[in-house]
């Protein structure tokens, strides 16, 4: 809910049905103190601020896209962002975006387990869950650390 009252000037509410909203704002949520830790770990800039879900329309294919970003910051402008992007036709995927790079898109694996019609145990649950955080967030440190070589050449 808090993602689409994120931007009261929003015109379009997603769709009733759409997952995307809500996945977003729970993915931001859960790996918000990671990705700000990782901005920080580069070294480049001094604060990391957070934009609130909004959507975005992707230009090659006109679709709604839920995103949500950091930026890591500094006196001069932002030096690197972070971003989170779920699109309405497509809920049960993720990308992660770092500087306008796209890094992965990936299922949840909750959203996968569902779709395939497996049944998890909550502790299998808990362990993909955890795995698929902490694989979005590797992905993350290495999106950054490609954007830092690619900057150094």
């Amino acid at each position: 809910m808090r993602a689409r009252l994120a931007d009261p000037q929003e015109s379009m509410l997603p769709d009733l049905e759409s997952r995307a909203p809500g996945l977003i704002e729970w993915l931001a949520r859960d790996l918000a103190e990671g990705v700000e830790a990782a901005l920080l770990a580069t070294g480049a800039g001094d604060s990391v601020a957070s934009e609130a879900a909004h959507t975005v329309h992707q230009a090659r294919a006109r679709e709604r896209t839920w995103e949500r970003s950091w930026r890591l910051c500094r006196n001069t402008g932002f030096v690197h962002r972070v971003c989170l992007q779920v699109e309405e036709a497509h809920d049960t995927e993720v990308t992660l975006v770092v500087d306008r790079r796209e890094v992965v898109r990936l299922t949840p694996p909750w959203i996968a387990a569902r779709l395939s019609g497996e049944v998890v145990s909550p502790e299998e649950d808990a362990r993909r869950r955890a795995e698929f955080r902490d694989s979005l967030l590797e992905a993350v440190r290495r999106g950054l650390e490609d954007e830092a070589s690619v900057r150094v050449r």
